[in-house]
């Protein structure tokens, strides 16, 4: 079986601004504090975890490029994250966290209605 959650590198790094936006996101409202050496050593050991942990290296440059994108999403989650500590929620961020807590309020909506009919 194969499986590709991507179908060209273009794609794997649009993903991840994608994703980076919406985790810095979460972890500025769960009270994460992130310090300047917070995006370097996550995304150093995001590299680490995906090509020798996880055996990327196996992958040639495929699981090269893999680890270098988990490294690139961790990067980018924390620095976006300290950018909005720093600076607070510009309008991009803004969308963001509302379309975030509008999916989870629907969420929590649909679990708290489900027991009392």
């Amino acid at each position: 079986i194969e499986h590709a959650a991507f179908k060209d590198y273009a794609q794997l790094f649009e993903k991840a601004n994608f994703y980076s936006n919406w985790m810095a996101v979460i972890t500025v409202e769960n009270g994460c504090k992130v310090t300047v050496f917070s995006p370097l050593m996550h995304s150093l050991a995001a590299f680490l975890r995906s090509y020798i942990i996880r055996r990327g290296f196996l992958g040639g440059l495929d699981g090269f490029v893999i680890a270098v994108s988990a490294a690139l999403n961790s990067f980018l989650k924390y620095a976006k994250a300290l950018e909005i500590q720093r600076f607070g929620y510009t309008a991009d961020y803004l969308n963001w966290a509302e379309r975030l807590f509008e999916k989870k309020k629907n969420v929590d909506g649909a679990k708290s209605s489900e027991g009392h009919e």
